[in-house]
């Protein structure tokens, strides 16, 4: 097993390469998920950033000193970013301040979140049945691939492969694959993209505080590589308990005469339970490791959501160092980064199972058939072709 996992990493970049090499038929689909899904983290950072104007709009602060002079001090490698920040928070709040009325102030502000809300589901949607048809396209164009192959195989290859097995590949295997792969590129797109958007706004409120919440990714950046090698052997063995109870099934059901009149019945059912109860044992290890993962990465996430809490509970109670509504924004933002890197971590996992079953593919697809042509060319023929010593039965 530890031999066949390390072949899986040998051949990673080869599988990658060539289970992207299928999407090329798509390209326009591809392009049309990405965008949806870009413009959908986009809104959904900018709901997330509107929490600073409306958190500045209800409790408006005084200018302190202190946080004039650390506004004003000017420098930093993110000086250009909280400028971008503030830049915005000044557009929104141009936008719905009405010093007039508070009344419209909040009309404003209602119309704005349902607008932006309103917005974000409407990409989300969208670029939701665009995966799905990307994903059914890219799984019917690699099942037709491989069953293709498989019937163009001689028929050596299938006295020394189970129906069951070749099944399993085009039906199960592919499915993973499919699922574990294509579809889990696009949504760590997404989440990437959400991660990077959320970040760039915690360094534009704070590089200090967003160095001290990140400091415990480390750990589960250590504890992701040492589950990996878990998911891989676990993912295999799924696999393959899957392939032997398809097998197991049709074998008893294409020859249920034989089994019926041999009265095998009890036998054929014990075999299929002990292959089932093999998938069971093997998906249980599975997902025991899939839900450490993110159960560990919370743990680590409030302990940082508290570190924030406290640091920056200071600065705003104590030095005066920040805007209470700039602390808000963070916690919210701090709050919100945790889902996309819990399901970063997640598909980084169900990837590695999307790999095994994508080597169980490709090994059915790069079956050479050696059988000769047949072809035989006479140099004459002169009356007729004779078989000798045929019998037919």
């Amino acid at each position: 097993m530890a031999k066949k996992n390390k072949l899986i990493n040998q051949d990673r970049p080869d599988l990658i390469k060539r289970i992207l090499a299928y999407l090329s038929p798509f390209k326009g689909l591809v392009v049309t998920v990405i965008i949806l899904n870009t413009m959908f983290s986009v809104f959904s950072f900018l709901s997330i950033a509107l929490v600073k104007p409306i958190f500045g709009t209800l409790f408006p602060t005084e200018n302190l000193k202190e946080i004039e002079q650390v506004t004003n001090s000017g420098g930093g490698a993110f000086s250009w970013l909280s400028d971008k920040q503030e830049g915005f928070y000044q557009a929104v709040s141009d936008y719905v301040i009405n010093d007039s009325s508070p009344e419209s102030t909040l009309i404003s502000l209602s119309v704005l979140l349902v607008s932006m809300f309103v917005i974000k589901n409407i990409f989300k949607y969208l670029g939701g049945v665009s995966k799905v048809r990307l994903s059914e396209s890219v799984a019917k164009s690699i099942r037709d691939s491989v069953f293709k192959k498989i019937i163009s195989l001689p028929i050596a290859f299938f006295s020394k492969n189970k129906s069951g097995q070749l099944m399993s590949v085009v039906t199960n295997d592919v499915n993973v694959m499919n699922a574990s792969t294509v579809i889990v590129a696009v949504d760590t797109l997404r989440e990437v993209m959400l991660v990077v958007l959320f970040l760039v706004l915690l360094l534009s409120i704070s590089p200090y505080l967003t160095v001290m919440a990140f400091s415990t990714s480390i750990v589960s950046l250590l504890l992701l590589r040492l589950a990996i090698r878990f998911i891989q052997r676990y993912a295999s063995r799924m696999q393959q308990a899957m392939a032997d109870y398809t097998t197991a099934m049709q074998e008893t059901i294409s020859g249920i005469r034989v089994v019926k009149a041999y009265n095998a019945q009890e036998n054929a059912g014990d075999s299929f339970t002990k292959q089932t109860w093999r998938y069971i044992r093997s998906a249980v290890k599975f997902k025991k490791i899939v839900l450490l993962i993110p159960s560990v990465n919370e743990v680590f996430a409030i302990v940082a959501l508290c570190v924030v809490l406290y640091i920056g509970g200071t600065q705003v109670l104590v030095t005066h160092e920040m805007k209470s509504e700039d602390l808000m924004t963070f916690l919210f933002t701090l709050f919100s980064i945790m889902a996309p890197i819990s399901k970063v971590f997640n598909l980084i996992s169900k990837f590695e199972q999307g790999l095994v079953a994508a080597g169980r593919v490709f090994k059915v697809s790069d079956e050479v058939n050696n059988l000769p042509s047949g072809e035989k060319i006479t140099e004459s023929f002169e009356s007729n072709i004779e078989f000798k010593e045929v019998d037919f039965a």
